[in-house]
């Protein structure tokens, strides 16, 4: 099992956890608002390499090496193979959470391609079994999830698969308390904010990379200054006071 640091936070111990989905030549925001671009991916990567952040694979605050980078991607897509490759190519390793049952499935890694993201260093963790909503899920088929899922995944990586990502961000009542016993040490929430605190990190906030938000600068600056801007904070607010149904038409709308 993988250690996760337990110090005091602070804005000197702060990791910027970026959430990254598909990564593409041609971005359809009409399909897909949350796809990145390649080109702007990885101009992201030049900057954030540029600005000296030590990037992780440990997304807890640590003050021995201060503020840190840590990318992680969700969902375990063909294109993440790519990725991987270019960033290892850089001396960067990430995090990848892959949902287990769509290994092999068309558009997601197959089992060749998991176990190439452990032999280039990367980190792979768990984004459940099915891609299923643990809020949509009875209690067995949640623990299912989280067991079965890590299970696959080591099986694959011959390495600890420890670190969690629930579908959409979704949590269940007593979700620690679970992924504790499933034997997961650490989970990323789509809560947007920088991570300081590391008894926050059975919900581990994250920014969500994007066009849009790096078109308007919001990634860079949050990795600079270890803090949301005025206006990203201001539009999480926002977002998550609005039902699930407007709120999606709203991130479509902004992503135009």
């Amino acid at each position: 099992m993988t250690a996760v640091h337990r110090r005091n936070g602070g804005r000197g111990a702060a990791t910027c956890l970026l959430m990254v989905h598909r990564v593409v030549d041609r971005v359809d925001r009409a399909v897909r608002d949350h796809d990145t671009g390649s080109e702007s991916f990885f101009r992201l990567v030049e900057e954030l390499q540029a600005s000296g952040r030590p990037f992780t694979t440990d997304p807890s605050p640590d003050p021995g090496s201060g503020a840190s980078i840590a990318l992680t991607f969700d969902d375990g897509t063909a294109d993440h193979m790519a990725v991987a490759e270019a960033l290892a190519g850089r001396g960067i390793r990430a995090i990848f959470f892959v949902s287990a049952a769509l290994v092999g499935e068309p558009g997601y890694l197959d089992e060749a391609g998991v176990t190439r993201l452990s032999e280039l260093g990367h980190r792979v963790g768990s984004h459940g079994l099915r891609h299923a909503r643990l809020d949509q899920l009875a209690a067995a088929d949640i623990d299912r999830e989280l067991v079965e899922s890590r299970s696959r995944l080591e099986d694959l990586t011959a390495a600890a698969v420890d670190l969690y990502a629930p579908v959409g961000g979704a949590g269940v009542p007593g979700l620690p308390a679970r992924l504790q016993q499933a034997g997961y040490v650490a989970s990323r929430s789509a809560r947007w904010g920088i991570h300081t605190n590391p008894d926050e990190r059975w919900a581990m906030p994250c920014l969500p990379v994007t066009e849009l938000t790096l078109r308007r600068g919001w990634v860079t600056d949050a990795a600079a200054t270890m803090r949301l801007s005025t206006r990203l904070a201001v539009l999480h607010a926002v977002k998550d006071a609005l039902p699930g149904g407007i709120r999606t038409r709203v991130r479509h709308a902004l992503s135009r």
